[in-house]
C-alpha cells in the first residue's frame, strides 16, 4: 500500500463543550451526593446505606467524565482515512485498519451534522464492482449497525468534517472506474477471504 493522501478526524469545540458541560453536571450530582451523605447522614445510616450512596456517587462521576475522556483520547489519536494508489480508501480507528473501501464501490459521500453527532455517511453501489475488504469484523459491524439504524447509509465515519467529505468527493471524481463483479463485503482472515 503506497499512500497518496491522509485525512484525519477532528472533534468540534461545540461537541467538546457540550460533553464537558453534561459531564460536569453529572459529576457535580455525584459529588453533592457524597458530601450530603458525609455531612448530614448519621453514622448509623451510613453504616447501612453508605456503600450504596458511595457506589451511586462514583457511578455518576464516572458517567459524567467518561464521554469527555473518550473525546480527548480521540483528539490525541484521531481516526484516519488513507487514499492509496489503487484508488482505495483505508479507514483506521485507534491505529488499527478496519476496512478497505474501493472508490468505485461508493455511490455517494454525504456530510451529516445532527445535534448529537457528525461525520461522513457512505452509500455503497449495488451491485459492487469491487468488494469492500473488512479487516476488523466486529468494529465494522458496529459502524454498519449505527449507520443502518439511523437510516443514513451503509457506513458512517464519525467525527470527520465537511472538508474531509469534499476531499473524498474530489478523490472519487478523479478516479478511473474499471468494472468487475465481486461480492459485497470480504473478511480478511489469516490468509483467506470470506465473502459475506
Amino acid at each position: 500500500m503506497s499512500e497518496i493522501d491522509r485525512l484525519k478526524s477532528s472533534i468540534s469545540t461545540q461537541l467538546v463543550t457540550r460533553t464537558l458541560f453534561k459531564g460536569v453536571l453529572l459529576s457535580s450530582l455525584g459529588i453533592c451526593g457524597l458530601c450530603y451523605g458525609g455531612v448530614f447522614l448519621p453514622p448509623s445510616s451510613l453504616l447501612h446505606w453508605g456503600w450504596l450512596l458511595y457506589l451511586i456517587s462514583i457511578g455518576l462521576i464516572t458517567a459524567g467524565m467518561l464521554p469527555y475522556r473518550r473525546l480527548v483520547k480521540l483528539q490525541l489519536n484521531p481516526e484516519e482515512l488513507y487514499l492509496t494508489e489503487n484508488h482505495e480508501v483505508i479507514y483506521f480507528s485507534k491505529k488499527r485498519k478496519l476496512l478497505t473501501l474501493p472508490l468505485e464501490a461508493v455511490d455517494f459521500w454525504e456530510y451529516v451534522d445532527t445535534w448529537n453527532r457528525y461525520g461522513i455517511a457512505v452509500k455503497l453501489k449495488s451491485p459492487l464492482r469491487r468488494p469492500v475488504i473488512v479487516h476488523q469484523l466486529e468494529e465494522v459491524e458496529n459502524l454498519r449497525k449505527r449507520s443502518l439504524s439511523n437510516g443514513m447509509s451503509d457506513l458512517f465515519f464519525p467525527y470527520f468534517s465537511n472538508y474531509v467529505c469534499e476531499e473524498l468527493k474530489n478523490w472519487q471524481n478523479e478516479e478511473i472506474i474499471s468494472p468487475s463483479n465481486q461480492p459485497l463485503f470480504m473478511v480478511r482472515t489469516e490468509r483467506t477471504f470470506l465473502s459475506l
